[in-house]
């Protein structure tokens, strides 16, 4: 029975290397690319360089590493990127001392969301570093990704619209800060969400058509 098992352990093991194989062959761009950054993209670390900072609110320096990121980046990159951004997020939101009160920071950090995911929708199409062969499988998961960036922009699109959104701010001042930089940030997300949905549904129908013909 042992060695049974022992046969078992090597062919799921060595299955399994080959599937991380496989992955890093596909992605070893994007995944030096991320770890390289992963520091420059660190709560901590953009806390101590960036000396323009107000109120310890660290956002404006962060989007300007993040964007270099994703301007560099492929899907796998950008999805990555995401997660160092929500974490940094997370951060910097629970430190900051910038805005009026609470209701402000929530919708404030509710635009800088939004604001991250149109960046990363404008560039998830930009790139591809893959298997030529491997193009339709990416394809498929660029419309995931698309998918999954239009559900959480909606969410926080509603919120932003609801009862205790940008209208419920009592301070004149914020709000119609906050308004201006909400009709900027809403405008930049339709215009980059429609470019990279006609991309991806154009060329899956590019590659269907290919398929029928061969």
């Amino acid at each position: 029975m042992i060695r049974y098992l022992k046969y078992v352990f090597l062919i799921f093991g060595g299955l399994g290397l080959s599937i991380m194989a496989f992955f890093y062959y596909q992605n070893h761009h994007d995944l030096h690319l991320v770890w390289d950054y992963s520091d420059e993209l660190d709560y901590e670390e953009i806390a101590e360089d960036c000396s323009k900072a107000q109120g310890s609110y660290y956002y404006p320096c962060f989007l300007e590493e993040f964007k270099e990121l994703v301007e560099q980046s492929g899907i796998t990159g950008i999805s990555f990127g995401l997660k160092l951004a929500f974490n940094f997020m997370d951060e910097d939101k629970a430190t900051t001392t910038l805005f009026e009160n609470e209701k402000v920071k929530d919708i404030e950090y509710a635009l800088n969301y939004l604001e991250i995911n149109n960046l990363a929708i404008r560039n998830s199409y930009q790139r591809f570093f893959g298997i030529r062969n491997m193009y339709s499988g990416y394809l498929s998961s660029l419309r995931d990704f698309l998918d999954g960036a239009e559900k959480f922009s909606q969410n926080l699109i509603d919120g932003l619209d609801g009862e205790e959104g940008i209208s419920s701010i009592e301070n004149d001042q914020a709000r119609e800060r906050v308004e201006l930089r909400y009709e900027e940030v809403l405008s930049e997300y339709e215009e980059e969400y429609s470019k990279a949905r006609t991309f991806v549904e154009s060329e899956i129908e590019k590659v269907l058509k290919a398929h029928e013909e061969n």
